[in-house]
């Protein structure tokens, strides 16, 4: 926090990271348990200045299971992008797992196809419907001039994962500044759960 740069792992091509958060899990998956499901909301002040740049703060779920790609730090929360002709962080290629082939994806950050824009340049599903006011990310419009002060979230996303019954894994939440340390954001993590069945992906819930 507050120290020098870094590169993003995951996006090695982007601006130098900043304010590196990571909080780890180990956990066991029980007998019957084929997957896990995660809710989660990132929050950021870059609504919606920044949306459709490279400087973007992003919030990776990563997974290190012998079941997924041989136990490489893998992220498993990304998506459609909001504008993938404007921006995306990956094309999906032969070999990666559950997404479509030669498509454009995003990680969860602002520039997510499920992102609840604020007020610049409108909004594609109309208004944001995530009641987050006091959160201090919640918009605050145009009429003060103050683009720190505005803000807006992703609203309340579900990730599902396969895991191996009885596997052990780590599951690291991991969220960074891009290209500053000033423009704040946030995740909130609100249960994770284990399942006899899941579909994998990421998708609002």
């Amino acid at each position: 926090m507050g120290g020098s740069p870094t590169y993003d792992r995951f996006y090695i091509y982007g601006p130098s990271v900043y304010n590196v958060m990571e909080w780890k899990l180990t956990l066991r998956a029980p007998e019957g348990a084929n997957g896990i499901r995660i809710h989660h909301l990132f929050l950021s002040q870059e609504y919606d200045e920044f949306i459709g740049s490279i400087y973007n703060d992003k919030f990776y779920i990563i997974l290190k299971a012998g079941s997924t790609d041989g136990g490489r730090a893998t992220v498993i929360n990304s998506m459609e992008c909001r504008d993938p002709e404007v921006y995306s962080d990956f094309i999906c290629s032969p070999g990666m797992q559950f997404c479509n082939p030669r498509q454009p994806y995003c990680y969860i950050a602002i520039n997510t196809a499920a992102s609840e824009c604020c007020w610049f340049e409108g909004c594609p599903d109309g208004t944001a419907t995530t009641d987050i006011s006091g959160t201090g990310f919640e918009c605050a419009g145009t009429e003060d001039g103050d683009s720190e002060r505005s803000g807006s979230s992703s609203g309340w996303m579900m990730t599902e994962w396969p895991i191996e019954p009885g596997e052990t894994f780590e599951l690291i939440f991991h969220i960074h500044d891009t290209g500053d340390g000033i423009f704040d954001s946030q995740a909130i993590i609100d249960g994770i759960q284990f399942l006899p069945a899941v579909t994998p992906g990421t998708w609002p819930n």
